[in-house]
């Protein structure tokens, strides 16, 4: 009889075990359900309120078992079952076992009084609850398929990362005008009016924000309509007499936009850029550009926050003259002879965020960095350092990745995926390439070592394609990622070519190098395309070079931004280019100089016809009356016949004047100013500037 009692007691404690076994699963199916899809909703909350009454119920079956269990083991050998349990707990844990007995003790107590009742209940729930078994069990398969769909969503989620701070509406100047930090446009517009004053031996030379990005988009349509003539044609058009046989003979006429050729030369030549005092004693080369850059990169952090990848590798800027610091010449690049920079984009968008200036070897080699880790590594550190601590993925070519430069990224919180050919110091560069002998063929090796108190592995990995690549990374697996496809082309005795196709398994580590690696390479590409500023902006001072290199990725920036944010209205760099050259040559402040000279109302000693009108109406081209520049500009005032197109162009019947508020013709004209003859054009032309003045 005892027997009987100790097997019905196993069977007891197994059913017991089991019920728990089942409500744990419940619960898992509770926890997967939260995450189905919206449309599976209302099937889960009933399944989930079933859930709930059979947990319930089973909780009561299983208490009573419990109870039916104890008080069997209290009538008959209570002392025996106790040293079993002990002895087999024993074996796992001690002191968990000697807690849980006494647990038992007093719930076998409390639950004595309800026991009978409960088993009661427990017959009709059984049933209960192999149905609801049923239901979960499909639940569960259900809620593994969701968990796939929410793993791909994460994945998705964590990719879409890009934030663009203080735009409130994406069009190509806003986004253009954000990468550039507009409020700084000012310092360049004070020193260029400096340096202009200078040039001209102390005459008034104003230059405004509306004129500085009128310039700009002057050189920016120069680079639209590239053509081998001299550029003072794209003011007056080239004349078919003296280019018989030009088939880029095409009138352009840009002075219909306000800027004449003279002024656009005297804003080139007055072009400067802002500097940091100079420190005694320390002669610095690349003083003229220093704080440019810095402003530059402190902007690209400003404006853009990057995501999980960072790209870290080289630009080239190209120069042709003498003079430049740190000038080189790199056979493998487009543009052999420049300066190389280095730079770190945002992998998701290919933008380029952060930009270093290579000033030779002597001065680099007193950078941050280089004494204790070398040039790569430092290198590495100094163009990661504003993320640093945010456990992004940093991708690096073969001139930068090291063992050494993954341990010193992650000790400052970054992971890194790098390609080793050359600095394969303490990597096994040669066991590695003893392992693949054919395409397809992959080997891997793993070394782990200690970080602020956590265990940190690092994977050296090849994969055998054409060539082999060996890739050392503190992020990324061995698991299989996509499968490549390649394409190439084979020639046959016949002597005729086939194109064949070839799929090449890869690994994770992999393919989220091949996926990222090139993305500055392809910022270059559309930097550095057909035409660029380096051809269109002629310049015998190397920083000017650099200006041009870093508006240059601005505006390659604003165009990839455009299409990644503006999809539905995506385009090709060159329509991006010529909208973009449009809104500059329109900016709103050059707009609204035109409207303030256009619409200030000056008091006039003398009576005037209150019939007269005074505004700048738009017409043909002609000469400012009170200035002499050429401007498509006339008051009111004049008779439509003066401005009739087809009419002499500086007929006397039209009063033509400048619309640039700094010299006020509009006003000195509303003054009945007349000039008598050219002559007093020079002086008027700076009246308001030596009224200002005094």
């Amino acid at each position: 009889m005892v027997e009987v009692r100790i097997v019905s007691a196993r069977i007891v404690s197994a059913r017991i075990v089991s019920a728990r076994i089942v409500s744990a699963r419940i619960v898992e199916a509770r926890i997967v359900e939260a995450q189905i899809v919206e449309a599976r909703v209302e099937k889960v909350q009933i399944v989930d309120a079933q859930i709930v009454e059979a947990r319930a119920l089973k909780a009561r079956i299983v208490e009573a078992r419990a109870l039916k269990a104890r008080i069997v083991k209290a009538r008959a050998l209570k002392a025996r079952i106790v040293e079993a349990q002990m002895v087999e707990v024993q074996a796992l844990k001690a002191e968990e076992v000697q807690v849980e007995a006494e647990e038992v003790q007093v719930e076998a107590e409390e639950v004595q009084v309800e026991a009978e009742e409960v088993q009661v209940e427990a017959e009709e729930v059984q049933v209960e609850v192999e149905e609801v078994q049923v239901e979960v069990e499909e639940v569960q398969v259900e809620a593994k398929e969701v968990q796939v769909e929410v793993e791909e969503v994460q994945v998705q989620l964590v990719e879409v990362h890009l934030l663009v701070k203080r735009i409130k509406s994406l069009n190509r100047w806003t986004l253009l005008m954000t990468v550039k930090r507009q409020n700084k446009t000012w310092m360049i517009c004070i020193l260029m009016m400096q340096k202009g004053r200078e040039q001209r031996k102390g005459c008034p030379f104003t230059v405004t924000k509306g004129d500085f990005w009128l310039f700009m988009g002057y050189l920016l349509y120069i680079l639209c309509h590239p053509m081998d003539l001299p550029i003072q044609d794209y003011w007056e058009g080239p004349l078919s007499t003296k280019y018989e046989n030009c088939s880029a003979c095409v009138k352009h006429d840009i002075g219909k936009f306000g800027l004449s050729y003279g002024r656009f030369r005297r804003l080139m030549q007055a072009f400067t850029l802002p500097q940091y005092p100079a420190i005694e004693g320390k002669n610095d080369p690349f003083c003229f550009i220093r704080r440019f850059v810095d402003e530059w990169n402190v902007a690209m952090q400003h404006c853009i926050s990057p995501g999980k990848f960072l790209v870290v590798d080289e630009s080239m800027g190209q120069w042709l003259g003498k003079g430049m610091p740190g000038l080189m010449y790199v056979a493998r690049k487009p543009t052999p002879n420049g300066r190389e920079g280095h730079t770190t984009a945002d992998a998701e968008t290919g933008c380029i965020i952060f930009y270093e200036v290579y000033e030779g070897k002597i001065l680099m080699a007193e950078k941050e960095h280089v004494n204790e880790l070398g040039a790569g590594t430092a290198i590495a550190l100094r163009l990661t350092a504003p993320w640093v601590h945010s456990g992004r993925i940093v991708i690096l070519d073969s001139g930068f990745a090291s063992l050494k430069t993954a341990i010193a990224l992650a000790e400052v919180g970054l992971y890194m995926i790098g390609n080793v050919k050359t600095a394969h110091s303490g990597f096994p560069k040669k066991w590695l390439n003893s392992q693949v002998s054919q395409r397809g063929d992959r080997a891997c090796a793993t070394h782990s070592f200690t970080m602020h108190g956590r265990q940190m592995d690092v994977l050296a990995a090849i994969d055998k394609d054409k060539q082999p690549m060996s890739l050392i990374g503190t992020a990324g697996t061995t698991s299989m990622g996509t499968t490549l496809e390649r394409h190439f082309t084979v020639r046959h005795s016949s002597g005729k070519w086939q194109t064949r196709t070839a799929t090449l398994e890869q690994w994770h580590i992999h393919e989220l190098y091949r996926a990222n690696f090139n993305a500055i390479d392809k910022h270059n590409s559309k930097r550095q395309g057909a035409t660029s500023f380096e051809d269109t902006w002629k310049t015998h001072s190397w920083w000017v070079r650099d200006y041009q290199i870093l508006f240059g990725m601005s505006e390659v920036n604003a165009f990839l931004l455009w299409n990644k944010f503006k999809p539905s209205h995506a385009m090709s760099m060159t329509q991006f280019r010529l909208q973009l050259c449009h809104q500059m040559l329109t900016n709103q402040w050059i707009q609204e100089e035109r409207e303030a000279a256009c619409r200030k109302v000056i008091p006039c000693d003398e009576e005037e016809d209150t019939d007269t009108v005074h505004e700048l109406v738009h017409c043909d081209r002609g000469h400012c009356r009170m200035c002499g520049v050429v401007t498509r500009w006339r008051c009111a005032c004049t008779p439509q016949s003066g401005t009739a197109s087809g009419k002499k162009r500086n007929d006397a019947s039209a009063m033509f004047l400048c619309p640039a508020s700094k010299r006020r013709c509009l006003i000195l004209h509303i003054k009945g100013v007349k000039p008598q003859n050219l002559k007093q054009q020079s002086a008027l032309r700076w009246w308001s500037d030596t009224t200002e003045s005094t």
